[in-house]
């Protein structure tokens, strides 16, 4: 599966770019400890104490990762004074942090505290969970260039600034894996099927056209072309009719921002008001 290929890849810079819920956050997850532990299954990495970066685009996306985080580690392995709240995450004083017995630290950080918080020194192993802005990334990437670390990228391209990885991935600066979403990318290895094809599909539609494709198979460009949110109008629902001179219209633009990115629908209608009272 795609997840396997990501963890085998002894690239400095790699990219997973996938579809929502195929396990990208479980591999930034697994490659995290694996570096703080200083064993790996599939590839060498440096010896413990290394310290660690988990990058969130805001600290209540945080406190979800750092739910899936904990779930993966080996208790046993932190230190004693490592408090995990649930809901909440791990404490810690200015960002949370994660002690190992080790001496290796992972600290949770947000691209919202912009370049300034995350300038200043060198660590071994950067995770980013959804692309950041390219300063931000300027900013990380001097992070790990003294200590020859790596950074990993786990993101479902949908409301973000993309081009600039989509521009290294193609120069070959970038090693990129991209997870479509299937049956074999949602089943874990040595596991029944998580999902039909039957679900997965239905899945697909539920989704709006626009990002359809961004969100089942992480692709850059996303959805329909010419911007348009839905994909089942056709040119026969488009009237050509012309208003009656001899009647009287009011012209309106009815506005639906909606709640998420590319969710806004503009209607634009003609009210016939001849006969009001």
């Amino acid at each position: 599966a795609i997840q396997e290929q990501v963890l085998k890849d002894k690239s400095r810079l790699v990219l997973l770019r996938g579809g929502n819920q195929i396990g990208k956050t479980m591999v930034g997850a697994f490659e995290t400890i694996c570096h703080c532990l200083g064993t790996h299954p599939n590839k060498p990495v440096p010896p413990p104490p290394i310290e660690a970066w988990v990058i969130c685009h805001s600290w209540e996306q945080s406190r979800t990762i750092m739910g899936k985080f904990h779930e993966l580690v080996p208790k046993h392995g932190l230190h004693p004074d490592v408090e995990f709240v649930q809901g909440k995450g791990y404490r810690g004083t200015g960002a949370p942090v994660v002690r190992w017995k080790n001496g290796s630290l992972v600290r949770f950080k947000t691209t919202n505290q912009g370049t300034l918080g995350l300038a200043s020194g060198s660590v071994n192993f950067i995770w980013v969970d959804e692309p950041p802005p390219p300063m931000i990334f300027g900013e990380l990437k001097s992070r790990i260039t003294r200590t020859k670390g790596r950074m990993l990228f786990t993101m479902t391209p949908i409301g973000a600034p993309v081009g600039y990885l989509k521009e290294m991935v193609k120069d070959g600066v970038i090693s990129e894996h991209v997870g479509v979403m299937n049956v074999a990318n949602t089943t874990p290895k040595g596991c029944k099927a998580m999902m039909s094809e039957e679900e997965i599909e239905a899945l697909r539609m539920s989704y709006l056209a626009i990002d359809r494709d961004a969100r089942m198979s992480g692709d850059w460009d996303g959805g329909v072309p010419e911007g348009r949110i839905f994909d089942k109008f056709s040119d026969d629902m488009i009237s050509d009719l012309t208003p009656n001179p001899n009647r009287e219209y009011i012209w309106t633009i009815g506005i639906d921002h909606g709640h998420d990115i590319a969710s806004q629908v503009a209607l634009l209608c003609a009210v016939d008001v001849t006969d009001r009272s």
